[in-house]
């Protein structure tokens, strides 16, 4: 997220949701969350479905190395790009490499 996007949170309504260990959370991709370091010994697995519209077109390339990436999984292909009015954040740059939430929770303190 982009610091001015952060500032705009309202983070005193923030709610706590413990799990017990190996329960899972599911949620929207764009609701905000966040998790504290994984201190266990063990990895900690990460699950993404995503499903978008056949004429959603994606501004960053994938980055999973999936063969599932872009794969149409009914309808057919769609001649144009849909697109709703106003302005779009473009995605980062990631040419210069990418860091992942795994690696940025290892390098974490906790509070």
């Amino acid at each position: 997220m982009r610091d001015e996007d952060i500032a705009r949170l309202e983070r005193h309504r923030a709610v706590l949701l413990a799990l017990p260990a190996g329960s899972i959370h599911i949620h929207h991709y764009r609701l905000v969350h966040w998790s504290a370091p994984n201190t266990s010994p063990g990895d900690r697995r990460l699950l993404i479905n995503s499903y978008t519209a056949a004429d959603a077109v994606s501004l960053a390339p994938d980055l999973t190395g999936s063969p599932l990436a872009g794969k149409l999984l009914r309808g057919t292909w769609p001649t144009v790009a849909r697109r709703t009015s106003g302005d779009m954040p473009m995605p980062p740059d990631f040419s210069q490499g990418y860091t992942s939430i795994y690696e940025l929770q290892t390098d974490s303190k906790p509070a």
